[in-house]
């Protein structure tokens, strides 16, 4: 009895270790500037006079051989306004292609043609990480039509990766040039735009 209890928790452990270890990356600072007005995000377009297009840039490297990038643990946090921004639109670098990360609601879509889009099962891991005093902001973006509106929150579905370079674009005050850069709780970087 002693022996299968031990053969189990070594398992346990072994297995526990492997899982564990395959969502770890080490994230490092590129770049960061300013684009075009218009906020994109795959059919969906966002406008204002008072938000910028900010688009920055990351390299992850895999812990393990290749493992499961969650892209919904960065996030642009603006210390002027005490806001926390999630990215618009992610992209990884394949060879010379950029391949976006697929996006998913936790609103169930009006519209019929974006049923696709609403899959409850894919956490949101951008709520998961809280910092005191700083406010997170939900942007709301247009799957419909002005006369058809389908206001939908986009997360992304994570992807198994290896080592890359990827692209992140955020709807950020046009009256603030600085922020830093966070993947989870680890500050990857203080920013300036």
């Amino acid at each position: 009895m002693m022996k299968l209890n031990l053969s189990y928790l070594i398992f346990f452990f072994i297995f526990n270790y492997s899982f564990s270890q395959s969502d770890k990356f080490n994230v490092e600072f590129v770049s960061a500037k300013k684009t075009i007005k218009a906020i994109t995000t795959s059919s969906s377009i966002y406008k204002s006079k008072n938000v910028n297009k900010i688009v920055v840039k990351i390299k992850i490297q895999s812990v393990d051989k290749k493992g499961m990038f969650d892209p919904n643990k960065i996030s642009l946090i603006d210390h002027t306004n005490n806001l926390r921004f999630r990215p618009t639109d992610i992209l990884a670098k394949r060879f010379t292609n950029l391949i976006p990360f697929d996006k998913v609601s936790k609103i169930k879509p009006e519209l019929k043609r974006n049923k696709d889009l609403y899959n409850p099962e894919i956490k949101d891991t951008f709520l998961d990480y809280i910092f005191e005093g700083i406010e997170n902001v939900n942007m709301l973006f247009n799957y419909g039509s002005s006369k058809k509106p389908d206001l939908l929150i986009m997360h992304f579905q994570p992807k198994k990766l290896r080592s890359t370079t990827i692209t992140i674009f955020f709807a950020y005050p046009k009256n603030v040039k600085t922020g830093t850069l966070y993947y989870g709780n680890e500050k990857i970087s203080d920013i300036s735009i």
